[in-house]
């Protein structure tokens, strides 16, 4: 997309969802949700991440018959019953920004 950058800082600490590290379908479903929601955006998910980066867990699993819009409902968080705590990060410089056909670099 035109003038858009290529890679940028976050504006607000992740958060890690252990459990999503569990494998393919562990991190599929709240992912799913998460991208349904632009106002969840903000707080991005990581199945890993420094100790002092909070931890939110699911609290509910929609009935296996559920489609993907009643799976994520409510809206706000579905899966996880609240937002976690949108941490803003200090803004930072990328630079040194190298690409490939497969991949992207940066400092």
């Amino acid at each position: 997309m035109a003038d858009t950058p290529l890679v940028e800082g976050l504006s607000a600490q992740p958060a890690v969802v252990p459990s999503m590290a569990a494998g393919h379908h562990a991190w599929q479903d709240p992912s799913v949700c998460w991208y349904q929601d632009p106002e969840a955006w903000l707080v991005p998910l990581a199945d890993d991440g420094p100790s002092d980066w909070q931890r939110i867990e699911p609290t509910a699993t929609p009935a296996e018959d559920a489609t993907p819009a009643q799976a994520c409902q409510p809206r706000s968080w579905g899966w996880f019953g609240t937002a976690p705590a949108v941490v803003p990060l200090p803004e930072v410089e990328v630079t040194d920004i190298t690409t490939t056909e497969d991949s992207v670099s940066f400092r």
